[in-house]
């Protein structure tokens, strides 16, 4: 018989097992390299919360048959201080995948006294399993967009690569399209906006807590960030990306706009993972994040779309197509009707930046 219980830290080798054995990208990285990973994620985060911990399927012999993690985010919704987890690493080995184990899980998560359940990253069956106990997901979010700073480079790349057999991944075409206007302005004919004079300076913790509410305020539902979760969040990331994460504060003269953070990938796709300003400084910080990714290298860039961009990317020579579902799941009717629309902030980074 099958039961569900709170992961503990004797659970890590199963877990990693489990998953190295499920998700086809962890069995490229080192076991060790991939328990540092989980165990930070799940057991060593600052917001680790006991009252909403991962959840473990176990048989009679404890051995581990399914997961499903929470990640606690901290929030702010007016003026009132939540919690969410983030919901991810939801896996069930294949011997108890037709039955009820992963509808149980879920059921199980949800049931905890989080605030709010998100995810970046469901699939088809995990998010008919989130409708089917009453979640939500927002259609906007799921949508990438793909920035080509040098067509030349892209292209050949992307002939090298089909010519030569290999396949054509996510990391080349993050938004499963190749469309003519990704050849860029010289073929549309399509000139950039002009942009606000801005100047940027590195992100990190001191740096950006005093200008935090002047950036995020008009949000009535973001993440209630600490010193101590963005001290930790960014060298996470690198850890677990193994490259260089790209994180500036955009000023005009004196005053905050907004900030980015991007996996740099120099003669590559970078993938944005955090983009941040008001819908009336969007454009400037749009602008400062494409000439940062060009002069280090970058041949293109891709990121989810965010309501705030909106009119910024429009004015754009980009790409747009679907990407990873959103999805989520609350008991407060009021804050759920909050998610999908331009009042919520919960970007990547917020969620599954890994």
């Amino acid at each position: 018989m099958v039961r569900i219980r709170a992961i503990t830290q004797d659970d890590m080798p199963q877990v990693v097992s489990l998953a190295r054995s499920e998700f086809p990208s962890y069995a490229r990285v080192s076991r060790e390299r991939q328990t540092t990973f989980m165990q930070s994620v799940m057991l060593d985060h600052p917001w680790v919360d006991p009252e909403i911990p991962s959840l473990v399927a176990v048989d009679d012999d404890e051995r581990v048959v399914g997961l499903i993690a929470a990640h606690v985010r901290r929030i702010r919704f007016g003026d009132r201080r939540l919690r969410a987890a983030v919901c991810s690493h939801f896996v069930v080995d294949r011997q108890h995948r037709s039955g009820p184990t992963g509808l149980r899980l879920l059921r199980q998560l949800f049931g905890q006294p989080q605030d709010l359940t998100f995810s970046d990253t469901a699939t088809d069956a995990v998010a008919r399993m989130w409708a089917h106990l009453g979640g939500g997901d927002d259609a906007y979010r799921s949508f990438e967009w793909m920035q080509v700073f040098r067509p030349a480079s892209w292209i050949a790349d992307l002939a090298r690569r089909r010519l030569s057999g290999q396949s054509v991944d996510r990391q080349l075409t993050p938004v499963g399209a190749i469309p003519f206007h990704a050849a860029g302005t010289r073929i549309t004919g399509r000139a950039e906006p002009n942009a606000l004079a801005t100047r940027t300076e590195q992100l990190t913790a001191a740096a950006l807590m005093p200008h935090l509410d002047a950036i995020v305020g008009g949000w009535s539902l973001r993440l209630d960030y600490d010193a101590a979760f963005l001290d930790w969040v960014f060298p996470a990331l690198e850890q677990r990306a193994a490259a260089t994460v790209v994180r500036r504060i955009v000023f005009a003269g004196e005053r905050p706009l907004g900030w980015f953070a991007y996996l740099l990938n120099p003669g590559g796709c970078g993938r944005v993972v955090q983009l941040v300003a008001s819908e009336r400084h969007a454009a400037a910080v749009l602008a400062a994040l494409f000439e940062d990714a060009r002069e280090r290298g970058s041949v293109a860039l891709s990121g989810r779309a965010e309501r705030s961009f909106d009119e910024a990317l429009r004015a754009r020579v980009i790409v747009l197509g679907y990407g990873d579902r959103f999805v989520w799941h609350t008991r407060d009717r009021e804050l759920g009707a909050a998610i999908p629309t331009r009042a919520s902030l919960l970007s990547r980074l917020d969620g599954e930046w890994w």
